[in-house]
C-alpha cells in the first residue's frame, strides 16, 4: 500500500505491526527455548497453578516439550505434554483460518464455527478432562 499523501512510502496498518511484533517475539521464544533448557535454566517461569495447588495444569510441561520438539525429541516431548501434539497444529490451523477468512467465503464459514459457544465449550472440556487425568 503506497499512501500518496506521504509522498510514496509504504503505509503499514496497526494490525500488520503488530502482526510483525508477534512473530518476532514468537521466533525470539522459540530461539531462546532451542538454547536454554527449561530444565537447567532458571530463566522460565514457574508454573503458578502448580505452586499453589500442587497439581500440574493442561499445560504443564509445554516448556519442556516444546524444548524436546526443538531439538527432535518427540517421544521425550509426549511424555512431558502428550496434548500438546494435538493443541500445536489446531493453533496453527486456527491462525492460517483467522489470516485466510477475508480472503476465502470457506474460511470464514470454518472461523465461525471455530468460534462457535459448542467448539468453544468443547475445547474447555477437553482443557478440564486432560487436567484432571493427568493427575490421578
Amino acid at each position: 500500500n503506497r499512501d500518496p499523501k506521504t509522498g510514496g512510502r509504504m503505509k503499514y496498518s496497526f494490525t500488520r505491526i503488530l502482526s510483525i511484533g508477534v512473530g518476532v517475539a514468537i521466533v525470539v521464544a522459540l530461539l531462546l527455548l532451542f538454547f536454554f533448557n527449561p530444565e537447567t535454566t532458571p530463566i522460565y517461569p514457574r508454573c503458578p497453578s502448580r505452586l499453589l495447588t500442587g497439581y500440574q495444569c493442561a499445560g504443564c510441561g509445554s516448556l519442556r516439550a516444546t524444548h524436546a520438539l526443538l531439538h527432535g525429541r518427540l517421544l521425550q516431548a509426549w511424555h512431558y505434554n502428550p496434548i500438546l501434539f494435538l493443541g500445536m497444529p489446531l493453533v496453527f490451523f486456527l491462525l492460517a483460518i483467522e489470516h485466510l477468512r477475508h480472503r476465502h467465503a470457506w474460511a470464514e464459514h470454518i472461523y465461525l464455527r471455530c468460534n462457535s459457544p459448542l467448539f468453544i465449550g468443547v475445547l474447555i472440556l477437553i482443557t478440564i478432562a486432560w487436567t484432571i487425568i493427568r493427575n490421578l
